[in-house]
């Protein structure tokens, strides 16, 4: 192997490095983002971590959030997956919480991509840097959307398998397709790596299309089939992570509910909700125009006249209720923040932009590029664009309604992702393309006039069409008629000054490819330059996202985990197995922090049970007018107010974790029985559907009224009950229904018994015998359990065949040189045979 084939890839990893860097640097200083999900995260695996430190095994279900749910989408406990220890090498052994290395492998994974394809190591330098520091990847970091970062930062290790194998290189291609298949999964973003899967998908369509008009089908028909089976061996990988959360998906709301009134709705989200983030068609300006629609809420717009005029005014009224200080400055920067979008999406953190040069060279490959590659690249972009635009495009609702899967997905702009990292592809293999001399000179020309023309235009659309603007949203009635109008002045301000930065950004890229075309400067110059002028671009916006305030310490970070007065105050309850519900800080059922410190009501997840979203819906969220519905719950507090100022109302007559019914009320359907619930007081009858009444046919006339039923140890995964009666009994158990297939097996006396049924629409029910027993209630999900088998087996295939195939690939082959720029080649070429005739 030659060290010099080796030089320009330790200046790439360095130059990725220095980037990152230049980003993020206060996390190698101690510091980090204040990640709202990532908060909310750690809330809702409170009690998994306690059980892990207690016990060394996490559980499969917890009571930390929503009253219980399975842990397998808070965060999966599969031990089988052996391609863990390959993410944690990329990883560098860091969390994926740690911002920086999570960009900086999404850098390294494009850079090696784009090795593959073909491309100089510098325009892959070049790649790398601009799609870990895409606008997109900013929003989503500060965000804490940890998951979503790292399947994308990961994709494009998934495609280099995939050109790899149709390149012929069969082992290679094989190897690493299965593994990053695999790790893809593993990192747990389904939607992401549902959208990357359509995009291969369409890699595929178009690489056998190729192959019928090349009449290579030999090595199609080898690369297909090593690619399906590698790509079966990379998903069953990950089956216990992927049975477990398709079954668990049929009980949410992704599933379909028993409801009449939500028949029509079918099996998926509800299609208003699953496209409430739909990028507008015109929004997409915002690629180009950072700016077009006011920008976003997590944005910096100090110097506008709406930040001087609001700001001071919010912290007037903070100061007046006792808030001061960096908290007081931060919540009033939020809020001016706030007033600037006027799309039509619920909100933005920050409008995504593609970046000006970006766009300009994504043109320029359109017309330059040739072949497959390139109608991937453009198809691909195309189509995961169009995902964005959700109900505002007609694709999408014939994929929502036909094409499987789709409709489990929400928030579809989120595509945007996959939209910048196919564009930034074919831009790149444009500018190469441009230095390539087998191309015609004339046709380079033809290429930079279009791409100048078309991007400078779109621009140039813009500025024309800020004159005539309305600057108003459907958000907008939040506000008065004076501040709408400072508003809507800044907003034309903002999108006027971005307007004219794009295109100077446009004309200076323009204007370097034209003095290369002019002969007025050489290859190694013009990848350098325009490199930095697209990345400073990008860089630009990036700093309106991420900038040194929004960095905090640890230990600031940390503070939400400290219980207030009143958690302590909970917290001292000697009884350690009743739920919290907690309305400081507006919806509890889109916050987490309570399950820091107790079992609650409330918490934070995307894909809540059906039946307890409904019960949400028409109950929980009105609490002081459905008290029994919250003490069927077994909620012994509900807290009220702010903070430490927070008090905690005792709940009358808390049901306890399980108890006696003397007798049933028999309802014909799911909505007679939701209907039914609110009138139910704990102990007094059960509510069962007319389906199951042979379920319960064995209660006597004439129960045991002094029987008593009580929980006597308790694991999430594992609850055992002692009960005394004369009599058999009905007993309801304030956990919430999970189907008894899909996991919960039930025990008397240590041995198998009949499994739960529902009652109560949302509880558990079940018919116990007379006499003195025990009776235990145990998680055990085949699907979890047979899972990791399978899981195991084929993660150790991958991992020896991965270990095997680069092996064998660097003894035979050793590194490639990737050095391809046309020009310079000819003159390193010329270099050496002028150093061999004077030797």
């Amino acid at each position: 192997m030659s060290f010099n084939r080796l030089i320009p890839h330790v200046i790439a990893i360095v130059c990725m490095f220095v980037a990152t860097f230049f980003l993020y640097g206060p996390y190698f200083s101690g510091k980090v983002l204040n990640q709202h999900d990532n908060v909310q995260a750690k809330g809702s695996q409170a009690e998994m971590d306690k059980i892990v430190k207690e016990t060394g095994t996490a559980p499969l279900w917890t009571q930390s959030v929503f009253s219980g749910m399975p842990t397998y989408q808070i965060r999966p406990t599969d031990q089988g997956n052996y391609t863990k220890y390959a993410l944690r090498l990329l990883m560098l052994n860091q969390s994926m919480l740690f911002v920086p290395i999570v960009i900086f492998l999404a850098m390294f994974c494009t850079y090696l991509l784009l090795i593959t394809m073909g491309l100089d190591w510098r325009l892959a330098v070049f790649g790398g840097v601009a799609y870990g520091l895409s606008t997109f990847m900013c929003d989503i970091a500060e965000a804490g959307h940890s998951t979503k970062m790292l399947a994308l930062g990961l994709l494009p290790g998934m495609y280099m398998g995939a050109i790899l194998l149709w390149r012929g290189k069969y082992l290679l291609g094989g190897a690493l397709f299965g593994l990053f298949v695999a790790l893809q999964l593993l990192v747990n973003h389904f939607q992401i790596s549902y959208y990357g899967f359509m995009a291969l998908g369409i890699f595929f369509v178009i690489k056998w299309v190729d192959a019928f008009k090349t009449k290579h089908l030999k090595t199609a028909a080898i690369a297909s089939a090593i690619m399906i089976i590698t790509g079966i061996l990379g998903i069953s990988s990950n089956t216990s992570r992927l049975w477990t959360t398709y079954e668990y998906s049929k009980e949410t709301i992704r599933g379909k509910s028993e409801l009449t009134s939500k028949s029509s709705k079918g099996d998926g989200l509800d299609e208003d909700y699953a496209f409430g983030w739909s990028y507008g068609v015109g929004e997409s300006m915002t690629l180009l125009v950072p700016s077009f629609y006011g920008g976003g809420s997590s944005q910096n717009y100090r110097g506008t006249k709406t930040h001087d005029a609001v700001f001071q005014n919010v912290m007037g009224s903070l100061s007046e209720q006792g808030q001061t200080g960096d908290a007081a400055v931060k919540i009033a920067e939020q809020q001016v923040a706030s007033l600037f979008y006027w799309g039509n999406q619920p909100g933005v953190g920050v409008a995504i932009y593609f970046g000006a040069v970006l766009c300009f060279l994504f043109f320029l490959g359109c017309f330059l590029v040739d072949g497959s590659i390139k109608w991937w690249l453009l198809i691909s972009t195309l189509f995961t664009l169009s995902i964005s635009w959700g109900n505002n495009f007609f694709l999408n609702d014939l994929l929502f309604k036909y094409f499987p899967f789709f409709n489990k997905f929400r928030a579809v702009s989120m595509a945007l992702g996959l939209s910048q990292f196919f564009m930034i592809i074919l831009g790149l293999y444009g500018l190469q393309n441009l230095m390539n001399h087998s191309i015609d000179a004339a046709q380079k020309r033809r290429s930079l006039l279009f791409a100048g023309a078309i991007t400078g235009g779109l621009v140039l659309i813009a500025l024309i069409l800020s004159g005539g603007m309305s600057y108003s949203g459907p958000n907008d009635t939040r506000f008065g008629a004076d501040i709408l109008e400072m508003v809507k002045s800044d907003r034309k301000s903002l999108l006027r000054a971005d307007a004219i930065r794009s295109i100077l950004f446009i004309g200076s890229g323009f204007t370097l490819i034209w003095f290369y075309l002019n002969g007025k400067i050489k290859a190694n110059y013009l990848v350098l330059s325009i490199g930095l002028i697209a990345i400073l671009d990008v860089f630009l916006i990036d700093k309106r996202i991420i900038f040194s305030e929004k960095f905090t310490t640890k230990e600031q970070h940390a503070q939400v985990a400290v219980p207030t007065d009143v958690d302590k105050k909970i917290m001292a309850d000697k009884d350690p197995h009743f739920r919290v519900l907690d309305l400081r800080g507006g919806n509890p059922f889109s916050n987490a922090n309570t399950s820091y410190f107790h079992k609650s009501l409330g918490g934070y997840h995307a894909a809540k049970l059906m039946r307890y979203q409904e019960v949400i819906e028409k109950y929980l969220s009105n609490p002081a007018k459905y008290v029994n519905v919250v003490a069927l719950l077994n909620t012994k507090y509900i807290i009220q107010g702010e903070g430490d100022q927070g008090q905690a109302i005792p709940v009358p007559n808390p049901a306890g974790n399980a108890w006696f019914v003397p007798k049933t009320k028999i309802v014909q359907n799911a909505d007679e029985e939701l209907e039914a619930l609110g009138t139910i007081e704990a102990g007094s009858f059960a509510l069962i559907q007319k389906r199951d009444e042979n379920l319960v046919s064995k209660l006597p006339e004439s129960t045991d009224t002094n029987a008593t039923i009580k929980l006597t140890k308790y694991h999430p995964d594992e609850m055992t009950y002692s009960y005394n009666s004369a009599t058999s009994q009905l007993a309801v158990f304030s956990e919430i229904y999970y189907p008894a297939e899909k996991g919960w097996k039930m025990y008397l006396d240590g041995k198998p018994f009949d499994n739960f049924f529902k009652a109560d629409y949302f509880l558990r029910g079940l018919m116990v015998p007379s006499g003195q027993h025990e009776l235990k209630m145990e998680f055990k999900p085949t699907s979890f359990y047979e899972g990791e088998k399978i899981s195991t087996v084929s993660s150790l295939l991958i991992m020896v065949l991965s270990i095997f195939g680069l092996i064998w690939h660097f003894w035979k082959e050793g590194l490639a040189d990737t050095t391809q720029l046309s020009e310079i080649v000819i003159t390193e070429n010329k270099a050496k045979k002028a150093q061999t005739k004077k030797k």
